[in-house]
């Protein structure tokens, strides 16, 4: 008797073990999931900012042109262009904002990819970042 009940013993040891593998190898297969899905996230942000980042430095420059048009001041320019960068989720390079004789306007603006993972990897950081100039003219709507 101490046979078979050695013998059940160790069905029951191998059904148990078996049931480890499959939890093992399923919490492998979830970890790959998530890090596959965080490095898929990463990319398709830092591919939508660097997409969209001239798309946000025309609709700045084009409000900056409809305030040279309505002969605003310098500081009403400024503050317009800022105010359609903020509402676009980017940054406006002042310093680099200009205004030509005939009214048109040049714009720098600076997006940042939001990401999970890359901008706590410094080499990576410098990738996050782009920048994008527009000029509009008041006549070129």
């Amino acid at each position: 008797m101490n046979t078979a009940a050695n013998l059940r013993w160790t069905d029951a040891q191998v059904t148990s073990d078996q049931g480890g593998v499959i939890v093992s190898w399923l919490l492998k297969v979830a970890i790959v999931l998530a890090v596959g899905a965080v490095v898929i996230f990463d990319a398709i942000s830092l591919g939508y900012s660097h997409t969209a980042v001239l798309d946000d430095a025309r609709a700045v420059a084009r409000s900056a042109s409809h305030s040279v048009l309505a002969q605003e001041n310098d500081t009403q320019i400024v503050r317009t262009a800022q105010q359609t960068a903020d509402e676009r989720g980017v940054e406006l390079v002042v310093e680099n904002m200009t205004l030509d004789e005939n009214g048109a306007v040049t714009v720098t603006v600076r997006r940042t990819a939001p990401t999970l993972l890359m901008h706590r990897i410094p080499p990576l950081r410098e990738f996050l970042v782009t920048t994008a100039s527009s000029s509009s003219s008041p006549l070129t709507f």
